[in-house]
């Protein structure tokens, strides 16, 4: 695979970016960088990804493949120069997918909530400290959260191993020690000194300063009410320039991460940011959730049936039921999957059981479909 072409589209204070380039060296995989600008969207990143227009984006011979996430078991599946990535035993495999979703959908969320106004934040900074208290079981008995060595959890976890103390440290919150942390902090040392990571992850210093005039023109931003009367204001950053018109006010806004920035736009008049309106977004969309739980169980039972499983192999448990909370007491929600071929029960989502295409590029571009928006 000498010849292929390998060109990876990224940010340096990019977390998710960063995945990309951790897996592609742990894999040996020899590759192009190309440093994106997130205010000034580079062509190629809106030709390559028009969906989401986010980093970042792996072009293998001229294919696009996004999200992180994806992008990872693309690489894995794809090369097997080097250690593998994700486990070979499917269980264990879908063990990682689901510890892996659950940083990007719980861990991260709350650790960007915390950003948000004082009212908000005593709960979002509860709502982490339960998450990193859950993965701090997991580590018990391992070095990573694979075994012995670095692989798919370990690497999306990246993001709790460098930038979260940067936040923390920003916002003057103490909250990821080693008192209350032991193992956690443990497997953030084993990790950070690795060689592969220390040599793709930014200096902490650099991305301390960089963090810190994010968190200030947040903050700036996050105070404009009716204050601007002219026609047009301009403000810089990082040698960057974005305009803020009357009229179409767009608000610069963190996004998945502190290297991850896109417009926002809030309507005709300029207006503060409603951290509140965010809150009742999600609270909607947990409703729709719930509403569509017997639809996430018949994705389940039409797999099966595809599988030629017996329904006996199916165990549908009850909502909040004393098996229910055994089986997935992370989430403590339906579905849960329980069959006796695995060393011991585990509750997986729907997305990790997809039923896969053989070509590793048509089988990610499900997972990207499907992870987004189903």
């Amino acid at each position: 695979m000498g010849d292929e072409e390998v060109k990876l589209l990224g940010l340096w204070a990019s977390p998710f970016s960063n995945r990309v380039e951790i897996a592609l060296k742990i894999k040996g995989i020899s590759y192009e960088y190309v440093a994106e600008s997130i205010i000034n969207k580079s062509p190629e990143l809106l030709k390559y990804n028009p969906v989401h227009k986010k980093l970042p984006v792996l072009l293998h011979n001229g294919k696009p493949i996004c999200e992180s996430l994806v992008i990872l078991e693309y690489i894995d599946e794809t090369w097997e120069s080097g250690p593998s990535i994700l486990p070979q035993d499917p269980y264990a495999k879908a063990v990682a997918r689901f510890w892996a979703n659950f940083i990007d959908d719980k861990c991260i969320a709350a650790m960007w909530s915390i950003q948000g106004r004082a009212e908000g934040q005593e709960k979002a900074i509860e709502e982490l400290t339960e998450h990193l208290k859950t993965l701090e079981n997991e580590l018990k008995g391992k070095k990573f959260f694979g075994g012995d060595e670095i692989g798919l959890v370990d690497i999306t976890a990246n993001v709790l191993a460098f930038w979260l103390d940067v936040v923390l440290e920003l916002l003057g919150i103490e909250l990821l020690t080693r008192e209350k942390f032991p193992r956690l902090c443990e497997w953030i040392d084993d990790y950070l000194n690795n060689s592969v990571i220390k040599e793709t992850l930014p200096a902490r210093d650099n991305f301390r300063d960089y963090g810190a005039i994010v968190f200030r023109l947040n903050e700036e931003l996050n105070g404009m009410n009716n204050l601007y009367d002219s026609k047009s204001d301009e403000i810089e950053i990082l040698g960057h320039h974005s305009h803020y018109i009357r009229g179409d006010f767009r608000l610069l806004n963190l996004n998945d991460s502190l290297g991850v920035m896109e417009y926002s736009s809030y309507g005709a008049d300029v207006c503060r940011y409603d951290e509140e309106s965010r809150v009742l977004t999600k609270m909607r969309s947990r409703n729709e959730v719930v509403w569509c739980m017997g639809l996430f169980c018949s994705r389940m039972e039409i797999a099966l049936k595809m599988k030629d499983l017996n329904q006996e192999d199916v165990d549908s448990c009850p909502k909040e039921s004393c098996e229910l909370l055994e089986y997935n007491h992370v989430h403590k929600k339906n579905l849960a999957l329980i069959t006796q071929s695995a060393e011991a029960n585990f509750c997986v989502s729907a997305g990790s059981l997809p039923i896969s295409q053989d070509h590793p590029y048509a089988r990610v571009m499900v997972q990207f479909w499907q992870e987004k928006y189903l």
